[in-house]
């Protein structure tokens, strides 16, 4: 019989965190805009692709899950992927200016 912490050791196992964009009606909006195949070739849910897509409390998230980096150099360097591949993406699009959030997501 397993405990409750042991219980939320084991689900703990089962998250990830992720930096990325809340895509809102604006961002949604601009990227439906944009060819599907451009979207397809940089935006999906697997590790081939640039950024992934994921949800969080009922939101729409894009961006990079961060695996075992630990340090803030490699933070900032993910920081500046993400926002460069966005402007690739959606070059009319002001995503320079919209925030990035750190969140912990299931897996």
């Amino acid at each position: 019989m397993q405990t409750g912490i042991q219980r939320n050791r084991l689900h703990m196992l089962d998250l990830s965190l992720f930096l990325g964009f809340c895509v809102d009606s604006p961002l949604s909006d601009a990227i439906d805009l944009v060819d599907p195949g451009v979207v397809a070739l940089f935006i999906g849910s697997g590790d081939a692709h640039y950024l992934q897509e994921t949800m969080y409390e009922g939101k729409r998230y894009i961006g990079k899950f961060l695996g075992s980096i630990t340090d803030t150099s490699t933070l900032s360097l993910v920081e500046s992927n993400i926002y460069s591949l966005m402007k690739r993406i959606v070059p009319t699009y002001p995503s320079g200016e919209l925030p990035l959030y750190l969140i912990s997501v299931e897996i």
